[in-house]
């Protein structure tokens, strides 16, 4: 039954007639202390019954000082009990007019209607005013005590209050009760996690850590040509939205006029030493040139010689796990910190409030480049097109 993660109306007209019935027999339950309450449509040739539901009316008995000296307690004990019956009709219709609630009314028989106290009509639809006011002169004509009309919102009503959560979850599969632990745990695991950076944090601040899938196996083994599923990165603190990494940062250069340019075919992030996958990562220049960016970035005027980094950060909720002892390696990662964190073809994903800033330059505070001044200014074989 296609019933969504958001609370949309209800799929009543989805279920059978019969799963209806139930359904509304269910909700009935607390409606009256009943003596019995019987579903009478499933046997068939109902007289117009879809549920009957007995409640205990006046005890028709008389009150102890008022017995004969002669009776014993048994004749008040065996005096009948009067009872007050109710009828339970139920349709699984979309809509009900006047004139069809009236027929379905006139369709009860007139025996029946004799020994009715009171009568309770549910469907899953909803009823005018109209239609109300034909169910309650139908009442007055036949001499009923009582009567009830449960619309489809009545009912989606009666569904989404606590006591009947479980009733909610057997008919569509959905439970508020259950969704509010879900959000609850999902809270304190976040909260926890936390915590746990926070300690770590406090002892390694702008210290590398080990971010790595927890899916990859194979660690510390990756083939040539694959897609590391690992990654070393430097953390730069924790706020609203996760703890934040510096995950590139390039060469830049900055004019007096605000424009500006990156040689982002390096990126300067991934830690060059101590770093045994450092050929797997993307974006990697051979070591000649490699030197030569750094010589022509190291002659821009210091005025104009710049940073541009961009830091993301990951939502405490992705961490799958914290490990603050730390893998060893070929003599490095010992004691850096692992972060489990799904990475999917090289990438993990992160907040979308990431930061990207241009760092550097006499006299400028940092901030975020405009792409529409972005000038050639590095070497073609240094930079590419894309802003990060």
């Amino acid at each position: 039954m296609p019933v969504t993660r958001t609370l949309n109306p209800l799929p009543f007209n989805d279920l059978e007639p019969k799963r209806f019935e139930d359904l509304v027999r269910q909700l009935v339950y607390d409606f009256r202390p009943w003596l019995r309450l019987e579903a009478t449509g499933r046997a068939g040739s109902d007289g117009g019954f879809d549920v009957r539901g007995i409640e205990p009316g006046d005890a028709a008995t008389e009150e102890p000082d008022d017995l004969n000296e002669d009776d014993d307690e048994s004749s008040a004990i065996d005096s009948p009990i009067c009872e007050r019956t109710w009828l339970i009709q139920c349709k699984r219709e979309k809509t009900i007019g006047p004139t069809k609630l009236r027929k379905y009314l006139d369709e009860i028989t007139a025996e029946e209607r004799r020994t009715l106290y009171g009568i309770i009509f549910v469907a899953s639809a909803d009823f005018s005013k109209t239609s109300r006011d034909v169910m309650a002169a139908w009442v007055r004509e036949n001499g009923l005590s009582e009567f009830q009309i449960w619309s489809v919102s009545d009912i989606e009503t009666m569904l989404m209050q606590p006591k009947n959560d479980h009733i909610l979850f057997a008919f569509f599969g959905i439970s508020l009760q259950l969704r509010k632990r879900s959000v609850a745990s999902a809270l304190r695991s976040r909260i926890t996690m936390k915590r746990k950076i926070a300690r770590i944090l406090s002892k390694r601040m702008y210290a590398p850590f080990l971010l790595r899938d927890p899916d990859a196996t194979d660690f510390p083994y990756v083939n040539k040509g694959d897609d590391l599923p690992w990654m070393i990165r430097t953390n730069r603190g924790m706020d609203f939205r996760g703890i934040g990494f510096e995950f590139k940062e390039y060469y830049a250069y900055v004019g007096s006029d605000g424009q500006w340019d990156m040689a982002n075919r390096l990126n300067r992030a991934i830690p060059e030493y101590d770093h045994p996958w450092c050929d797997f990562e993307k974006r990697r220049l051979n070591e000649a040139d490699r030197d030569e960016l750094r010589k022509f970035w190291t002659n821009i005027p210091q005025e104009n010689s710049a940073r541009l980094t961009v830091t993301a950060y990951i939502p405490f909720e992705d961490i799958v796990a914290v490990d603050d002892v730390g893998e060893q390696c070929w003599g490095c990662c010992e004691g850096m910190p692992v972060l489990f964190v799904p990475i999917k073809d090289g990438t993990l994903s992160a907040h979308p409030d990431r930061e990207i800033r241009l760092l550097g330059g006499v006299g400028r505070d940092s901030d975020e480049p405009d792409p529409e001044k972005r000038i050639n200014f590095f070497p073609e074989k240094f930079r590419t097109d894309e802003l990060d």
